[in-house]
């Protein structure tokens, strides 16, 4: 980004990049793809900032409240779709 010409020169900063990155199911998986890249070219501060609003993300208030969801659709497709197979293979793994 440094040469191209396209983009004006801005200076980022972790506190800038805190304020204004907002995770969200869309872009986590991008967010997550950046951290090494960053650490490449020197910005530690930039991919300490990313890990740990992914680690938020996946820690943050509403996670539980998403996996309750999760495992409630995954159980309802379960049921309506494979017969409860799903469920009788988790119990015989020791998965429940």
């Amino acid at each position: 980004l440094d040469r191209a010409k396209a983009f004006p020169r801005v200076s980022l900063s972790a506190e800038l990049a805190d304020r204004a990155i907002r995770l969200s199911r869309k872009n986590v998986h991008y967010y997550d793809e950046l951290v090494s890249p960053l650490e490449r070219i020197g910005r530690d501060d930039l991919a300490r900032c990313i890990r740990r609003k992914l680690a938020q993300y996946h820690r943050g208030p509403g996670w539980k409240a998403r996996m309750a969801k999760l495992r409630a659709k995954a159980a309802e497709f379960d049921e309506g779709y494979l017969n409860g197979n799903l469920k009788r293979v988790k119990h015989l793994l020791g998965l429940y």
